[in-house]
C-alpha cells in the first residue's frame, strides 16, 4: 500500500530542517514548476499570435480564437486521462521515479514548444499539450504518495496545506515573469525555455535528492 515505509505516526522529532523537510520543499517546488509549466501558455499565447506591440522581431502565429481555445484546453485532456494511473503506478512502484520521469517530460516538451509552434503549427502544438497533460496527470498524485510516506501524522495538515500552496505560488509566480520575458529581447519562446530549464534543473536534483520513503 502507499503507507509502506511511511514514517511513524508517533516519532521523537529533531529540532531544525531535517530529511523530510528537504523532501517537503522538493514537492513544493514540484508543483511550482507543474503549475508554471501549465500556466505559462496563457501568456504565451498572447505574444504568440499578437506580438506586435511586445516584441516586432519575433514572428506572430495566425492561429484563430478557435484554434486557441483548443489549445488552452488541450492539455486536460491528457491530465485527466492518467491522473488515476498515476496514483495507482506511484503507490505500487514509488513516487520517485515517476515524478522524475513525469517532470522530465514536462520540461522537455516544454522546451520544444516554440520549435512545435513554428514549425509544425497549432494542432502539433495541440498535441504537444495533450502529451504535456498526460505527463503532469502523474505528477500530483504521486506528490501525494510522497507526502503519505514522508510526513509524520501531528505534521500532517502543515505539510501538505504548504507542498500543495505550490500549486497557487507557481502560478502566480509565473505570470509576471512571463510578461517579462515575452516583452524582453527574448520574446516569447524565453517563456518557454525558461520554464523548462528549471524543469530539467529540478529533475537532476531530485533524482540525487529524493527518496521514496524514509
Amino acid at each position: 500500500s502507499c503507507a509502506q515505509g511511511a514514517l511513524p505516526h508517533t516519532m521523537s522529532r529533531p529540532p531544525g530542517f531535517g530529511t523530510r523537510h528537504c523532501q517537503a520543499l522538493l514537492t513544493f517546488s514540484s508543483n511550482a514548476l507543474d503549475f508554471a509549466i501549465r500556466s505559462n501558455i496563457s501568456i504565451a499565447i498572447v505574444a504568440m499570435t499578437d506580438n506586435a506591440k511586445l516584441n516586432p522581431n519575433l514572428p506572430v502565429l495566425s492561429w484563430t480564437s478557435s484554434q486557441k481555445g483548443i489549445i488552452m484546453g488541450s492539455l486536460f485532456c491528457g491530465y485527466f486521462l492518467s491522473t488515476a494511473p498515476g496514483g495507482h503506478l506511484s503507490c505500487k512502484w514509488g513516487p520517485k521515479y515517476l515524478m522524475f520521469a513525469a517532470m522530465l517530460v514536462c520540461a522537455v516538451i516544454s522546451i520544444l514548444c516554440p520549435f512545435i509552434a513554428l514549425n509544425y503549427g497549432w494542432f502539433a502544438f495541440c498535441l504537444s499539450r495533450v502529451v504535456l497533460g498526460l505527463a503532469q496527470g502523474f505528477l500530483l498524485p504521486s506528490v501525494q504518495t510522497h507526502l503519505a510516506k514522508w510526513t509524520p501524522l501531528q505534521e500532517r495538515n502543515r505539510t501538505i496545506a504548504i507542498v500543495l500552496s505550490g500549486t497557487q505560488f507557481g502560478t502566480v509566480l509565473t505570470m509576471p515573469i512571463a510578461g517579462y520575458l515575452a516583452a524582453s529581447p527574448w520574446g516569447w519562446p524565453s517563456i518557454f525555455y525558461c520554464t523548462g530549464l528549471c524543469g530539467v534543473l529540478w529533475s537532476v536534483v531530485w533524482l540525487f535528492v529524493g527518496a521514496d520513503s524514509p
